[in-house]
């Protein structure tokens, strides 16, 4: 079973950011490519490096450690020294507001709001 968590007014967010969502922890980092937002594990599968200061590059994302990149729709290992793909999650846009899809099995604090039948909770 999918469930639904809000991450951001899509407004929020600017032409490569990258951010972290505070309730999921380790588990989604949201980006906007250029009008395209993703949302892909948070750290480089090569030493788990942190990708919050990573770079959005022509639908990649470029690890600022040793210069991995993987590409954001499809989490794909482009280059080394990873060799692993990113996570990826389904984004669901509802009006103006940005949701990440998961599976159950991931944890995700009381503090998140969740949507069902089309209605944010917390």
């Amino acid at each position: 079973m999918k469930k639904l968590v809000y991450i951001a007014n899509k407004k929020d967010l600017t032409p490569g950011q990258i951010r972290r969502h505070p309730e999921l922890h380790d588990v989604i980092l949201v980006c906007q490519a250029p009008g395209v937002f993703r949302a892909v594990s948070p750290s480089c599968t090569h030493q788990n490096w942190p990708l919050d200061d990573a770079y959005i590059m022509e639908g990649r994302i470029v690890c600022p450690l040793h210069g991995s990149e993987f590409d954001l729709e499809t989490g794909e290992c482009l280059s080394p020294p990873a060799i692993d793909a990113l996570e990826t999650y389904s984004i669901v846009e509802l009006n103006d507001e940005l949701y990440v899809e998961l599976n159950q099995d991931i944890t995700v604090d009381s503090g998140a709001e969740t949507v069902s039948f089309g209605r944010r909770r917390r």
